[in-house]
């Protein structure tokens, strides 16, 4: 990946999330299949906001995870959780506005407001995106 890829994605991410969770995400570029300790040590000192951050970006699926046995078994307590950037992923924040604007001239405004609730806030229940 070019630096202006990398100064682009992370200029989205500290624009649509806030600088702490930019500078996890810079960590992982340079750090991919990193840890969470590993994450943790090199930004922020504090692991429970670590552990928020990575929620979030898990949910709107700018982060994979992957267990560091090559398993799907992520209930293994020996198996250490890998994550990574999905950057084609980060990249696509910027196609939020003309996907909105579509959806808005096609289906209406009302499905602009549903679907612009899901691209905020990532994977929801029902009963969360009725609150929203």
């Amino acid at each position: 990946m070019s630096i202006n890829e990398t100064n682009l994605i992370l200029q989205l991410i500290e624009e649509c999330y806030s600088k702490d969770v930019m500078e996890i995400v810079k960590y992982m570029i340079s750090n991919p299949n990193s840890s969470i300790v590993d994450i943790n040590n090199n930004t922020i000192k504090q692991m429970n906001s670590v552990k928020d951050y990575m929620i979030i970006l898990v949910q709107n699926n700018l982060v994979s995870l992957k267990s560091s046995n090559n398993d799907e078994n992520f209930l293994d307590l020996n198996s250490e959780i890998k994550y990574s950037v999905i950057k084609e992923n980060c990249i696509n924040i910027l196609r939020q506005p003309k996907i909105l604007h579509y959806i808005k001239s096609n289906f209406g405004e009302l499905s602009m407001y549903i679907v612009e609730v899901f691209m905020l806030n990532g994977i929801l229940s029902l009963n969360q995106a009725i609150e929203c």
